[in-house]
C-alpha cells in the first residue's frame, strides 16, 4: 500500500540547503561582529622589518566551530595550481596558488585564493608539499576572514591593531591532565546517545548493547562526576547479571593464581626432597669431625662440606645423605648414623 504525501516522513535535507533559524542566524550575525582579543593576534616579521599582524589557522578553525558548529560549515579546494618550481643548486624554491571556498549549511560560501611559498629546502617533494599546505592555510583564513570580524577581519582595522599593541595578553589557563584524551576512553554522552539508538534497534550497527557497556566502562569517571546508565529496559538487568558474574569469575582466577604463587618454598623443597631427608627437615645443623673409622681414601672436602648445613635454615643440606653414605661404604639413598 502506497503511502500518502501526508504520511511520509520528510526528507532528510542535504548540507547547504539547511535553513537557520531567525534566533540562530541572529546569534550568529551577533558573534561574527564581535572583535578578537590580543591572545588571537600573533605577529611576524615582513617586508622592511615591519611586524604583521595574523591569527593562526588552528585558532580560526576553533572560532569557525564554535560559531557555526562542527556540522554547520565546511571549506573545500577549488583549484591549486603550481606557479614555479626552480632550483638553484641544490635547493628548491616553489610557489602554488589555492582557491578554497568556505561554504555554511544554508549554501552562504565566500571563496579567496591563497598563496603558499617553500625556499631553501634540498628536497623537491618536501618543498612542493609545504607549498601546497601552506597556500590552502592561507586560503581558508582569508576566506574566513569574510564572513566578519570574529573569524579575522578585524585585523585589517589599523587603528584596531595600534589600540590592540597596548593591551596585555591574557594568560592562557593551564592545561588539565584531567581532561585529555587517552586510548580506550569514550565520552560518557556520546555512549549514552548510541546506547539509546542501540536499544531502539535490535540491528543497530554500533556492536550492541554489550559492546558499548564495555566501552562504557573504558570511559575515564573523570570526565563524569556521576556514571551514566542509560536505561535499556528489559536487557539492563540481564546485562547487569552478566557483567556481575564475569567480574567475579575474574575476581576467583585471580585469587586462585594469587595462593599458587605465594606457596612456601619449604613446602616445595619438601615435595622434591630425596627420601632419605623427608621427616629431617627440622634436625639442627651441626659440624660432626672426620670419624676415627673413616676410610683413608676418602676426600676430605667431600665429605666436610656434605656434612655442612646452612646456619638458621633448619634444613640438611641435599647432598649430604648421597655424599657421606658413598664415603662411609653404605648404599646411595640410605642414612647413615651421625656420631
Amino acid at each position: 500500500k502506497e503511502m500518502s504525501s501526508e504520511q511520509r516522513p520528510p526528507a532528510a535535507s542535504s548540507f547547504g540547503r539547511v535553513t537557520f533559524t531567525p534566533e540562530e542566524q541572529a546569534a550568529v550575525q551577533s558573534a561574527l561582529e564581535q572583535k578578537l582579543g590580543p591572545e588571537y593576534i600573533s605577529q611576524r616579521s615582513g617586508a622592511g622589518g615591519q611586524k604583521l599582524a595574523y591569527v593562526e589557522g588552528h585558532k580560526l578553525i576553533q572560532l569557525a566551530n564554535e560559531t557555526f558548529g562542527f556540522n554547520g560549515w565546511s571549506h573545500s579546494v577549488t583549484h591549486q595550481s603550481i606557479d614555479f618550481i626552480d632550483q638553484i643548486g641544490e635547493k628548491f624554491y616553489v610557489g602554488v596558488s589555492t582557491f578554497v571556498r568556505v561554504q555554511l549549511k544554508d549554501g552562504t560560501f565566500h571563496e579567496d585564493i591563497g598563496y603558499g611559498v617553500s625556499e631553501g629546502m634540498r628536497s623537491k617533494a618536501l618543498s612542493i608539499e609545504k607549498a601546497r599546505k601552506e597556500g590552502v592555510t592561507d586560503g581558508l583564513k582569508r576566506a574566513l576572514r569574510s564572513f566578519g570580524n570574529l573569524l579575522g577581519n578585524c585585523i585589517s582595522n589599523k587603528d584596531y591593531l595600534r589600540f590592540i599593541q597596548r593591551q596585555p595578553k591574557a594568560t592562557m589557563p593551564p592545561i588539565d591532565g584531567r581532561s585529555l584524551k587517552h586510548i580506550g576512553e569514550v565520552s560518557p554522552a556520546v555512549l549514552k546517545v548510541r546506547m539509546q539508538r542501540c536499544s531502539q534497534s535490535a540491528s543497530s550497527p554500533c556492536g550492541g548493547p554489550s559492546a558499548l557497556l564495555r566501552a562504557m566502562a573504558l570511559a575515564d569517571d573523570r570526565h563524569s562526576p556521576s556514571p551514566v546508565t542509560p536505561d535499556l529496559g528489559p536487557r539492563s538487568e540481564s546485562l547487569s547479571k552478566a557483567q556481575s558474574t564475569s567480574d567475579d569469575l575474574a575476581s576467583k582466577s585471580v585469587n586462585t593464581n594469587f595462593e599458587r604463587s605465594i606457596a612456601t618454598p619449604a613446602q616445595e623443597r619438601n615435595a622434591t626432597a630425596t627420601p632419605c631427608l623427608r621427616g629431617r627437615q627440622s634436625a639442627p645443623a651441626k659440624l660432626n669431625p672426620r670419624p676415627q673409622n673413616a676410610p683413608q681414601g676418602m676426600d676430605s672436602e667431600a665429605s666436610s662440606s656434605s656434612l655442612i648445613s646452612a646456619k638458621g635454615s633448619g634444613q640438611s643440606h641435599p647432598l649430604a645423605c648421597s655424599s657421606s653414605s658413598k664415603a662411609y661404604g653404605q648404599k646411595p639413598g640410605s642414612c647413615h648414623q651421625r656420631p
